[in-house]
């Protein structure tokens, strides 16, 4: 995912030039994962900082493409995401990111956070500030205090999904802060798998994208 995300954070650079770029989608691409580094000790933590919200929706939507393609019959192919295709990534991001899917991703990244223990005060205020440079400074404070002290339940953020390309961009989203060898991170996944409705094959390619 590392290499992933770069290309994407690449090809997202250069479409912030473009004054067809929508404004949501620069504030995410510039805020974004980078200001909220959840810092726990995970191995994805170094995916997180590598990202952005755009990269990230723009990943879900590769696998889920690829998915599709399995599903209907296409010829399976190893992950080779071609320049193209990563346009087309980037291109639906700028095309579907809105303030709700934002705070949405953001909320589901501090849940799976909070899978493996507690988040600090460090990590509150690393929270915060990433809201506040997403247009969110005045209800961030009630924002985070709520998804904190809200019981860890994935079908808090399974009832806010409208799709099933959603639903993939909000387990993306929550991989993108784990450790997947923590096993109390790997039940939590599984939860929100099932409250989410992914079905498996789909939760599996969501994760080899992730890996990327």
């Amino acid at each position: 995912m590392n290499d992933l995300f770069s290309q994407l954070q690449s090809r997202l650079g250069n479409m912030m030039k473009d004054e067809n770029f929508s404004k949501i989608a620069k504030s995410a691409a510039v805020g974004g994962l980078a200001g909220l580094i959840l810092g726990n000790s995970g191995a994805r933590k170094g995916v997180a900082k590598a990202g952005s919200y755009a990269a990230l929706a723009g990943a879900a939507w590769l696998a889920y493409q690829k998915w599709q393609q399995r599903k209907n019959g296409g010829v399976a192919q190893e992950l080779d995401f071609d320049p193209q295709t990563q346009q087309e990534a980037i291109t639906y991001a700028n095309n579907t990111l809105s303030d709700d899917k934002i705070v949405l991703l953001t909320q589901a990244m501090v849940f799976a956070a909070r899978a493996d223990g507690q988040i600090d005060q460090q990590e509150k205020q690393q929270i915060h500030k990433g809201l506040a440079q997403l247009g969110h400074a005045a209800d961030a404070e009630q924002l985070i205090n709520q998804w904190l002290n809200a019981p860890l339940d994935p079908q808090t953020l399974a009832q806010q999904v409208q799709d099933q390309q959603q639903a993939a961009e909000v387990y993306m989203a929550s991989l993108s802060v784990i450790d997947p060898d923590h096993f109390l991170e790997q039940a939590y996944m599984q939860q929100l798998a099932q409250a989410l409705n992914l079905p498996s094959d789909l939760k599996q390619q969501l994760e080899l994208t992730a890996k990327q």
